[in-house]
C-alpha cells in the first residue's frame, strides 16, 4: 500500500502497478510456452535417438547414425556416446534460438538483433557444431564421441523448424490473451478510494 501511495503522490497512476502485475502474469504464460516447446523437441529427438541406438535399425536411422555392414543388409546405428554429443549440440543451439523468439512480441524478425547477441550466436553455435563433429569427450561414466556432419546437419534443421512452431505459438499466444482480454487491466476507478487511505495511512 505504501508502494501505491506513494506512485499516486508522485503523479503515476495506481493502475500502471497493476498493469505491470497482469503484463508479468502475461509473460510468466508466454514464458512456459516457449520454454515447452524445445522441450518437447528435446525429448521427442532423445527418443528418436534411443531407438537408433538400441539395434531396431529404423528406417530414420540413417539421418543420425552409422552404417553397420550386415549379411542381411545395411543398417544404420547411433552409438550412445554418439546420442549424447547429438543432445549436446541440439540444446546448444535450441537455447539460443530461444532467445531470438523470446525478444520481441512480434515475428522474431519484427526487430533486428544487436550486434552483441548475433555475435555471441554465432561464436558459441559454430564452436559447438565444431566440437559435435571433430571432438571425442572421454570419461568413464559419459563419454562423448563426435557425430557425422550429416547428423549434425540434421539437429541444425530440427532446431530451426521447431523454432518456428516456437515463434509461431508465440504470436498465437499473444494474440488470444488479446482476444480473451485474459490480462487486461483494471480501471483506474477500482483504485481511486484505495490510493486516499493509502495516503492517509502512510502519513503522506
Amino acid at each position: 500500500r505504501a508502494l501505491g501511495a506513494r506512485t499516486a503522490r508522485r503523479g503515476a497512476p495506481v493502475v500502471d502497478v497493476v498493469r505491470l502485475r497482469d503484463d508479468l502474469n502475461e509473460l510468466r504464460l508466454v514464458a512456459l510456452f516457449l520454454g515447452a516447446i524445445p522441450l518437447a523437441s528435446s525429448l521427442l529427438l532423445l527418443w528418436l535417438g534411443l531407438t537408433c541406438a538400441d539395434g531396431l535399425y529404423p528406417s530414420y536411422a540413417i539421418l543420425l547414425g552409422r552404417k553397420v555392414p550386415a549379411a542381411f543388409g545395411d543398417h544404420y546405428y547411433l552409438p550412445y556416446p554418439e546420442l549424447i554429443m547429438l543432445m549436446y549440440l541440439k540444446i546448444s543451439i535450441s537455447d539460443f534460438l530461444t532467445l531470438f523468439s523470446a525478444r520481441t512480441r512480434g515475428p522474431f524478425y519484427s526487430r533486428a538483433p544487436s550486434l552483441p547477441l548475433v555475435s555471441a550466436f554465432v561464436v558459441a553455435t559454430v564452436v559447438a557444431t565444431v566440437l559435435s563433429v571433430a571432438v571425442n569427450i572421454y570419461d568413464n561414466t559419459y563419454p562423448m564421441h563426435h557425430i557425422s556432419a550429416g547428423a549434425a546437419c540434421f539437429v541444425w534443421g530440427w532446431n530451426i523448424a521447431f523454432f518456428v512452431v516456437q515463434d509461431l505459438a508465440k504470436l498465437a499466444l499473444y494474440e488470444v490473451c488479446e482476444r480473451l482480454d485474459l490480462f487486461k487491466p483494471a480501471p483506474p476507478s477500482a483504485f481511486a478510494n484505495v490510493d486516499v487511505k493509502s495516503d492517509e495511512k502512510a502519513g503522506l
